[in-house]
């Protein structure tokens, strides 16, 4: 896996429903060098946005998985 930091490569992508507007959906993207990027307006302005917390929040549980499972 490549950990370059000035050429992040894209790991993941989630598609999250917003809680307001019925039928939109905000894309959550981290990447290699562990930056997050949200496609709501609040990250936009560079505040933090719930749908980061969310998607944090299942790979620190997805991590104490697999420590579990594999060991540290």
């Amino acid at each position: 896996m490549d950990f370059k930091e000035n050429n992040p490569k894209l790991i993941w992508r989630w598609r999250i429903k917003s809680k307001t507007r019925k039928d939109l959906y905000h894309i959550v993207e981290v990447y290699s060098n562990g930056d997050m990027r949200c496609s709501c307006e609040a990250h936009t302005w560079d505040n933090p946005c719930w749908h980061l917390n969310k998607v944090k929040k299942f790979l620190n549980q997805l991590v104490d998985n697999i420590n579990k499972k594999y060991g540290k």
